[in-house]
């Protein structure tokens, strides 16, 4: 991978934030509304991104792609450990390298590292503020409000903390957030509104319109496909979203005293920024938490084996690359035809493979929390009650 982007860069993040950096640092003003820019990242995003306008533009894209390797190991391993540590399970190297290297290898995650995308530093900082919420909180608020600079990956940390029952890194995080806004505009020369501004103006001439929302893992593009009113669209989605975590909060609530609550919380926020907000292939990563209750034996949902099993295929599926296209290009002009073969549903419902991964994945942690708050408080064993009485 690291070869391909040293003899073929592709288009990328790092090209397209480096050059909103070197505008900023050469011409001295917002890169906001700048001819042939569109920058869709908070403004405490070029302060943060300053170091890629002095890597070299020979192989600045080869030490990026570095970067975000070690980046996105470190984040994916992290979220793995911070997990095992909630759910109780006792994970080895091993388990926590190859659960790791799974979803490095990836074809969306390994395209994304190749393209010089730049949500690997986001997710890090995001599991380190997850990591210190309890013990650090200011510097877990710290963590979370550099990661805004991506908006879906940083919110789906942040209702984590929430649905823990953690708002005080929330609030540091909202007060670093304004500081660093405020420092982004004292160093720019313009104010903070019209920083903020700029960036609405950007982001909704970027996703407005009929593709506003749109991604490979939410319930939007679902819903505009059945749905030829825009605005009925919308408000269906945002009424998904609240009746969904309205339902999440309830039932977590009942079952906060439990100890699986707390890596169901994760898991559950995860899922539900993955089927709300816009998210492309390489942010299934976000998922991890819930595999890894799926698939671990010290979970709790190994009580439904038939689920259990469904979302391990549907992993799989995931996993693999877009197999009908590459058949269909292998085997020409073989007689053989994918689309013809399947009826033409094979290639329809493969772009949805991911969608369909997210949504069983939650459908699994809501059963169970369904299952949790119908069993009631654990009971003690009889062992137990026998040394509390004496």
């Amino acid at each position: 991978m690291l070869w391909a982007t040293y003899w073929h860069p592709m288009p990328s993040d790092y090209a397209e934030v480096r050059s909103w950096v070197q505008h900023w640092l050469v011409s001295g003003t917002s890169p906001y509304g700048a001819p042939g820019l569109q920058v869709d990242y908070l403004p405490h995003a070029l302060l943060l991104f300053a170091p890629l306008a002095v890597l070299p533009d020979a192989t600045g894209a080869l030490w990026f792609a570095v970067l975000s390797v070690c980046l996105a190991a470190a984040g994916t391993v992290l979220l793995v450990v911070v997990m095992g540590r909630l759910a109780g399970a006792r994970l080895t190297s091993v388990e926590v390298a190859a659960t790791t290297a799974m979803f490095m290898s990836v074809r969306p995650m390994r395209l994304a590292l190749l393209g010089g995308q730049t949500m690997p530093f986001a997710l890090l900082l995001s599991a380190v503020a997850l990591t210190l919420a309890r013990q650090r909180p200011l510097m877990a608020g710290v963590c979370l409000a550099l990661a805004a600079y991506k908006l879906n990956v940083a919110a789906a940390f942040g209702l984590a903390l929430l649905l823990f029952g953690q708002f005080v890194p929330i609030a540091w995080a909202l007060l670093v957030f304004v500081g660093m806004t405020w420092l982004t505009s004292a160093v720019i020369g313009e104010t903070v509104w019209a920083l903020l501004r700029g960036y609405a103006v950007q982001v909704t001439t970027l996703y407005g319109g009929a593709d506003f929302l749109r991604g490979a893992t939410g319930i939007r593009p679902v819903l505009a496909s059945v749905i030829p009113d825009i605005v009925v669209v919308n408000v269906a989605a945002v009424l998904f979203g609240a009746g969904l975590l309205v339902t999440m909060v309830e039932l977590l609530r009942r079952v906060r005293h439990r100890r699986e609550a707390a890596p169901l919380a994760v898991a559950c926020a995860m899922l539900w920024a993955l089927a709300v907000f816009p998210h492309q292939l390489y942010n299934v990563v976000l998922a991890a938490p819930a595999v890894l209750l799926v698939h671990w034996p010290e979970s709790t949902l190994v009580k439904q084996p038939r689920l259990r099993w469904l979302a391990a295929c549907l992993a799989l599926v995931y996993l693999l690359p877009s197999v009908p296209g590459d058949l269909q290009r292998a085997l020409e002009p073989s007689w053989f035809r994918v689309d013809e073969i399947s009826g033409g549903w094979l290639t329809a419902v493969w772009p949805h493979r991911a969608r369909m991964f997210v949504f069983m994945l939650l459908a699994l942690c809501l059963a169970e929390l369904v299952r949790l708050v119908r069993t009631g408080p654990v009971r003690m064993l009889e062992s137990d009650a026998c040394s509390v009485r004496s």
